[in-house]
């Protein structure tokens, strides 16, 4: 099972959703057995999704709406946009391929900002490349159907992936991360 997450924003599905149709269609003609499920944001339209469903021609789609943690979970790979999910899927072990496109100016501002060579939070959390990311105008449907391709064939890639996850569950620490800072920081400003 392939899983699609364009993302929660309408922009970033708009940029995203396309070539990971077009992945989708590629990975389809490779394997008939393969199924595509994208996980539904509530913060996006249903009859936007099946729009560009339908434009793209693409192999048949199952929309699941809330349950984007299970498409997570069930996936053998993910095509993600960057962002929380990334993290998200790392953390239930799932192998994916990130991607993201904004225009031009952002990506300038972006780049003069930022002393990182990584944008999703899976690499940044392990300060290496721990999953493929795909950007720009890189953001294609055959490019987006061979690195899933690569995790799909290649098994001890995938493995490796899930090494790389688990390492980072341990570096993140115990659930309860959130709870634990706001006290610190609560206390570091006085207030408890």
């Amino acid at each position: 099972m392939v899983g699609l997450l364009p993302g929660s924003r309408r922009e970033e599905v708009a940029n995203l959703l396309p070539p990971m149709l077009e992945a989708a269609r590629r990975l389809a003609g490779s394997d008939g057995k393969r199924t595509f499920v994208l996980g539904l944001a509530p913060t996006v339209s249903r009859t936007t999704i099946d729009e560009f469903i339908t434009r793209a021609a693409a192999p048949p789609v199952n929309v699941a709406e809330g349950l984007t943690h299970e498409v997570m979970a069930a996936a053998d790979v993910l095509l993600v946009a960057s962002g929380t999910a990334t993290l998200e899927a790392a953390l239930l072990g799932t192998p994916m391929v990130v991607c993201y496109r904004v225009s031009r100016l952002t990506e300038v501002v972006g780049r003069l900002l930022t002393q990182i060579p990584w944008i999703s939070l899976p690499n940044i959390v392990a300060g290496r490349t721990v999953v493929p990311e795909i950007l720009q105008a890189d953001v294609t449907g055959a490019r987006l159907a061979a690195e899933a391709e690569h995790l799909l064939g290649d098994a001890p890639l995938a493995t490796a992936q899930r090494a790389s996850f688990k390492d980072l569950r341990e570096r993140l620490g115990e659930s309860g991360v959130g709870e634990r800072a706001a006290r610190v920081i609560l206390k570091v400003a006085g207030v408890a």
